[in-house]
């Protein structure tokens, strides 16, 4: 698979909403039956056996307690089922990467909600760990983040996330699964090593989901997932990116900027230019708008849309490889077309 975009598969969880007799319906934390290790040449995690996983390998691992808690990560919603999250990354560090430099880039919520760094020992390593935490409509959305790197050549990052006020409920599996931990390292080369075999993940789903955002929704493939772990390039006040398993060159990105007095037109020139592209006139959910195709790098063909409502631009990028345009565009086309400012 080839990977031109940096791929961080990060993810969250849900639990089951049961509902009392006469009662209104009431949510619970998710059972955890036992944990479940996966290892690899890189890293080693464990996650609840019992729960959805999903596993990049010599990548990431995520556990999500159930799919309706995920989807309610996508669509960022204040309400909604509780939900939970184990998850391990592994992201390879360049020459002269920071590792608080990176890290930052990584976190996704605002810095004045993580408390400041304190030690925390993981497989013998001296790591960063945080908390956030922050209220919602049916009760507090917690968070624990620990973060570093055993031999410099990867960062690892450790997330345990939950909605409702229950992160204290999975301590003991949470600390369970740090003693298990084993960091991320450059693994080594070994004669006679079995060769492992990759199986080949399915194309972009035809079957849309919607997907809520700041001030409009996007049907997005039933098979894609938020890439939480996007970097927000600087000026936007909101991103979201989806892509599948399949391949990391290809996404669907919607990003919210100030368009307060803005010139859409000259906007979009301007940035066509830039990007090698001409921009022409169109629409966006019925608005005004702008659109020009680029190729972003080599392979990867792009288009980007650009429409202004209610003081606010709206870009929205699709990225598809060139090798299996077939398979992607016309489903990223139905995607664009499905946006709606609400």
């Amino acid at each position: 698979m080839k990977k031109v975009f940096l791929f961080l598969l990060m993810a969250l969880a849900s639990f089951a909403i049961i509902t009392s007799c006469g009662e209104s319906k009431k949510s619970k934390p998710a059972e955890i039956t036992k944990l479940a290790e996966y290892k690899d040449g890189v890293f080693a995690f464990s996650y609840p056996e019992n729960w959805i996983k999903s596993i990049k390998q010599n990548e990431a691992v995520v556990a999500f307690s159930s799919e309706a808690g995920k989807l309610r990560f996508s669509k960022t919603d204040p309400e909604g089922d509780f939900g939970a999250m184990f998850s391990f990354k592994a992201i390879k560090l360049n020459a002269g990467d920071v590792v608080e430099t990176v890290m930052k880039e990584q976190k996704i919520f605002d810095a004045s909600i993580y408390t400041s760094p304190e030690k925390f020992m993981v497989d013998g390593v001296e790591l960063n760990k945080q908390t956030y935490k922050y209220d919602l409509k049916d009760g507090m959305f917690e968070g624990e983040i620990y973060y570093g790197t055993k031999d410099g050549s990867f960062l690892s990052i450790m997330i345990f996330e939950a909605f409702g006020g229950t992160l204290s409920n999975f301590r003991s599996y949470i600390d369970q699964s740090l003693k298990a931990t084993k960091l991320a390292v450059m693994p080594t080369k070994t004669e006679g090593q079995p060769q492992v075999v990759k199986v080949e993940a399915d194309p972009p789903s035809a079957n849309l989901t919607k997907m809520n955002g700041d001030g409009y929704s996007i049907g997005i493939p039933d098979n894609f997932e938020l890439n939480r772990g996007a970097r927000k390039a600087a000026g936007v006040l909101s991103a979201t990116d989806y892509m599948g398993d399949r391949r990391a060159d290809c996404n669907i990105m919607v990003e919210v900027l100030d368009g307060k007095d803005a010139n859409l037109e000259k906007i979009a020139n301007t940035l066509a230019g830039k990007l090698g592209g001409a921009a022409k006139a169109t629409t966006l959910s019925g608005e005004k708008a702008f659109q020009f195709d680029y190729n972003p790098v080599a392979g990867v063909k792009g288009r980007m849309s650009l429409a202004l409502k209610n003081g606010k631009l709206y870009r929205v990028t699709i990225n598809w490889s060139k090798d299996e345009e077939a398979s992607y565009k016309p489903i990223f086309e139905k995607s664009v077309a499905s946006f709606k400012f609400n």
